[in-house]
C-alpha cells in the first residue's frame, strides 16, 4: 500500500496519519478482497514521518522491505499504466472472468 494519496506524511500528526492510512487500507482490502501488509513511504527515502511505527503497530502493517522476501507492485490509481497493470492482475487471478464493475477505470 502507498497510501490514500501521493503526500509527504511527515506533515501530519499521528492521528491524521493513522485515520489516512486506514482508510487507504480499508478500502484497498474491501475493493480487491486482499490484505494489505506492508506500506510504501511516498518520498520515504528522505522523509519519514516521526510517528510511524507507533501507526503501523495499531494497522498491522510492516514497512516496505525493498521486495526483499516478497513481491512488490507500487501502483497509482491516477496513473493510466498502473490501472492497466491492476486490470491484467485481476484479470489472470480471476478463476472466473470480471464483470466490467470490477475492471478499475
Amino acid at each position: 500500500m502507498h497510501g490514500w494519496h501521493h503526500s509527504y506524511y511527515v506533515n501530519y500528526t499521528e492521528e491524521e496519519g493513522y485515520q489516512i492510512l486506514k482508510n487507504a487500507k480499508d478500502k484497498i482490502e474491501k475493493t480487491f478482497n486482499v490484505k494489505v501488509g506492508r506500506w510504501i513511504v511516498p518520498h520515504g527515502k528522505h522523509y519519514f514521518p516521526s510517528w510511524i511505527q507507533p501507526v503501523m503497530d495499531r494497522l498491522g502493517l510492516k514497512i516496505n522491505n525493498r521486495g526483499i522476501g516478497c513481491r512488490v507492485w507500487v501502483l497509482h490509481y491516477w496513473n493510466t499504466w498502473s490501472i492497466d497493470k491492476i486490470n491484467k492482475l485481476i484479470l489472470r487471478s480471476s478463476p472466473v472472468a470480471p464483470s466490467s464493475s470490477t475492471i478499475i477505470g
